[in-house]
């Protein structure tokens, strides 16, 4: 490691002061466990003073009287969260003083009172006994029975995605009110996910908490300022913020505080990785599918661009300065950056909130670009967030459209300003740069066709040879493509025969 070795006798003495108080036991890096804390729930109520300014446009709704119609939500338990991420942006039973929970109460209450409604969510277990995603196999039982008993359902990427082939779903062009081109609506999910004039899942701000599931790198202010890290900030909007700056700055950055000759988390490592290892595919601007002029996908994964992108993420993730994660919901990710073991942390947006109590400030980023040639810098949003569908069999569908339309925009109103601008803005981030990087983080964001509907033949072939250290990537692609592309003209096949 080429450090100057007074930099690095402050930075292990600090580290030694600061981690050992902690008296954490030694731990694998294959452990894996489902996060069980409620410190993610803590209160995000606005400081005195903080105002949401409205500059909302009219949405041109009506107002009809829907005579006390029940509109009905299917979503997921939040059993795998330590906080409420996919419950509280449909229902809140009252204002208890949560920004985000008052806010959604609040936009409830106007539509309901609008449209004369009564907005309902039954919440179902991520996963059956039998290992069945829950809402999906309420969906199928329904859908086969020819039952009407839910007008909405919001879900899980990936298994929405593999039961649209079924024909559960209806075409979100073909639904009265709806109009997919409204700022509250995701126009990155509307142009990757669809195929032609065919929209079977759409994003809203209805499913703002959606954005949790965004891809960021965290860093840690002292190990920055010990270890004289050029400005990161400035980096980033400059456009050098790159796999190779980022590589330079914490390439063989490793500490084994406790002398047990063991890499474990109670050490200090450059780069904390966080189980995003397809992040790093989608910040090197690369896609699986693109679309042609049709709007028809089609495959572009094997390029000189996403070969050189696994070859530097490979280098970048094995290099010893490395602290690897094999997945992003490890209960041991936080913690371990909270109590300063490393420099950089790569996560998930949703995951700033757990942070709260740490008492050495970071600072949020972007992923880096592949090189400085790059326009923008991209993340995806992991399959874990969430997506909306409206069944067949929906009868009311003129009304269901008003009722989802008005809750969109009323939660552009209300609840994105919450969500973004003091949830995440105000409460979370700890400078004003950070608030900027946000902004950049969040347009950035992509969606991707073959990732949603495909199946997972290809596109987690980066994904395993970044996580166990294998090279053969190309290889495995080549090895599955056939299969993947038989996959996705069955994808296209079932859009062309589904009607709204």
């Amino acid at each position: 490691m080429k450090r100057v070795k007074f930099i690095l006798a402050a930075v292990f003495i600090s580290l030694t002061v600061i981690l050992f108080s902690c008296g954490d036991e030694p731990q694998s890096q294959d452990g894996l466990n489902t996060p069980e804390s409620n410190e993610a729930a803590a209160d995000l109520t606005p400081e005195a003073g903080e105002e949401i300014v409205d500059e909302t446009p009219e949405h041109g709704l009506p107002a009809e009287d829907l005579e006390g119609y029940v509109f009905k939500v299917i979503s997921r338990g939040d059993d795998w969260h330590s906080y409420p991420v996919h419950s509280r942006d449909i229902i809140a039973e009252q204002e208890t003083g949560d920004t985000i929970n008052d806010a959604v109460y609040k936009r409830n209450s106007e539509v309901e009172d609008r449209l004369n409604i009564k907005i309902t969510l039954m919440t179902l277990p991520e996963l059956t006994g039998e290992g069945e995603w829950g809402p999906i196999r309420y969906v199928e039982r329904a859908h086969m029975a020819g039952e009407d008993n839910y007008d909405l359902l919001v879900g899980h990427e990936i298994y929405l995605g593999t039961s649209t082939t079924a024909g559960y779903y209806s075409n979100w062009y073909d639904i009265p009110y709806i109009d997919l081109t409204n700022p509250w609506w995701n126009q990155e999910v509307t142009t990757q996910l669809s195929i032609g004039r065919k929209a079977f899942l759409a994003m809203s701000d209805l499913s703002i908490s959606s954005y949790d599931n965004a891809y960021c790198i965290l860093f840690n202010k002292l190990h920055h300022q010990n270890y004289q890290v050029e400005d990161l900030y400035e980096l980033v909007e400059s456009g050098q913020w790159t796999f190779d700056k980022m590589y330079s700055i914490y390439k063989g950055m490793y500490i084994d505080l406790d002398n047990d000759g063991l890499r474990t988390i109670n050490d200090f490592y450059g780069f904390i990785e966080g189980g995003g290892y397809l992040n790093w595919f989608f910040a090197g601007g690369n896609r699986i599918m693109k679309k042609d002029e049709n709007n028809v996908p089609y495959y572009e994964l094997i390029t000189e661009r996403s070969t050189e992108t696994f070859s530097k993420a490979s280098e970048m993730t094995l290099d010893p300065g490395t602290y690897r994660f094999n997945w992003w919901i490890n209960e041991d990710i936080i913690p371990m950056f909270a109590s300063n073991n490393g420099l950089f942390l790569g996560t998930q947006i949703g995951s700033i909130s757990q942070l709260r109590s740490m008492e050495v400030d970071f600072g949020i980023i972007p992923y880096p670009k592949l090189n400085a040639q790059q326009q923008d810098y991209h993340n995806f949003i992991d399959a874990h967030s969430s997506l909306m569908a409206v069944p067949q069999m929906v009868e009311e569908k003129e009304k269901v459209g008003l009722i989802i339309e008005t809750l969109s925009y009323e939660s552009y109103k209300t609840v994105r300003p919450a969500y973004y601008d003091v949830a995440l803005k105000t409460k979370m981030t700890r400078d004003d740069e950070s608030e900027k990087m946000l902004d950049i983080i969040f347009n950035g964001t992509i969606y991707d066709f073959d990732y949603v509907y495909g199946d997972w033949i290809v596109t987690y072939v980066f994904f395993d040879n970044l996580r166990d250290g294998r090279t053969n990537f190309v290889s495995g692609v080549e090895r599955n493509m056939t299969r993947a592309e038989r996959r996705i003209e069955q994808v296209l096949e079932a859009f062309e025969g589904i009607d709204g």
